[in-house]
């Protein structure tokens, strides 16, 4: 909150639910990223653990 042109909170204020819910959708969407990443890269057991591991991660940033 602002209060003449001053802010006016306190230092715990990044600690609501909509940073918190922010900071974890950037997470699964770089492992998300990263997991796609890695299916073009690689072949066998590894594009295989990646892709099983792709979808959920998908469904969580929806």
């Amino acid at each position: 909150p602002v209060v003449d042109r001053q802010f006016a909170g306190g230092s715990l204020d990044w600690l609501s639910p909509f940073p918190m819910f922010c900071g974890l959708a950037l997470i699964v969407a770089y492992a998300l990223l990263g997991c796609t990443w890695l299916i073009m890269k690689t072949e066998g057991s590894l594009q295989k653990a990646m892709h099983d591991l792709a979808r959920p991660l998908a469904l969580s940033v929806l």
